[in-house]
């Protein structure tokens, strides 16, 4: 039997952008004979792959992944038939857009705001991606969730050490920019060998980026000098880097800023869950 899949955007797609642009019209999936499995997909008796836009969800990390399943259960089974709105297609041809309860209350900034998933990029609606970054900075500031294992810290870009591959949120100072074919490279130590650098790819488009805070737009070259938060996958490219392909993986941040949840150590031991901690 075919399936509706309702799936987290998991890292590796965080900021991927959609192949088709054009807008699928709303729809409405019915949770009634819905199945989760495993993985985190919603299986339901129709015929599309349907994706929780904007959401990094560190499924198979218990007990993370348990509390983020369970949750997806009980609203499942409490608050169906759940609404797919504005959806577009990604480049596997799966439906990513927001998903709403029958309440109207958005899924996305639920699992956020309780900690149970990290914003991973990739929405295209201004609005609707200044209100899930604040539902996961409300959930940082209160250490709710995920937020409380200091293995989904904030990491910051002056102590590569810390930054492990994988999804990850750093932030920290441009030191410097270059640009090598065609890739705009944002460095943040002196030796790009070693130290965290995030590179731009010519996909993202310049009036995508954010604006300071009174409004003025930049390219990415006025990031020199800055206080920013990235978000994405790291993996190890001399030093650990982070891909740029989505505007919403940047923010800018007041100079003085510094997370309120930041990893501040490398020591393995720092990375066990908290004895008193369910995440």
């Amino acid at each position: 039997m075919a399936a509706i899949a309702i799936v987290a955007v998991f890292a590796t797609l965080a900021g991927a952008a959609a192949e088709d642009t054009r807008t699928v019209p709303d729809l409405i999936v019915d949770t009634s004979e819905a199945e989760m499995m495993p993985d985190g997909t919603l299986a339901v008796p129709k015929g599309e792959e349907i994706v929780l836009a904007g959401l990094d969800v560190a499924l198979g990390l218990a007990p993370a992944s348990k509390a983020y399943l369970r949750e997806l259960r009980a609203l499942q089974r409490e608050h169906g038939p759940w609404r797919l709105v504005g959806a577009q297609r990604d480049r596997h041809g799966r439906l990513a857009g927001r998903v709403e309860t029958k309440a109207g209350d958005w899924v996305q900034e639920r699992m956020l705001r309780l900690g149970l998933a990290r914003f991973a990029g990739g929405v295209p609606d201004k609005d609707q991606r200044t209100a899930l970054l604040m539902a996961e900075q409300a959930a940082r500031a209160e250490r709710r969730g995920i937020w409380r294992n200091p293995r989904y810290f904030v990491r910051p870009a002056g102590d590569p050490d810390s930054i492990y591959n994988g999804f990850q949120i750093v932030e920290g100072h441009v030191r410097d920019i270059g640009r090598s074919d065609g890739t705009v490279f944002l460095n943040f130590g002196e030796d790009w060998r070693v130290d965290f650098t995030a590179g731009v790819t010519a996909r993202l488009q310049p009036d995508a980026l954010p604006k300071t805070a009174e409004g003025v737009s930049l390219s990415i070259y006025d990031l020199d000098g800055r206080m920013v938060r990235l978000r994405g996958v790291v993996r190890r490219y001399n030093g650990p880097f982070m891909e740029i392909v989505s505007a919403d993986q940047i923010e800018l941040l007041p100079n003085a800023e510094a997370d309120p949840v930041t990893f501040r150590s490398a020591n393995p031991s720092d990375l066990p869950h908290d004895p008193g901690s369910t995440l």
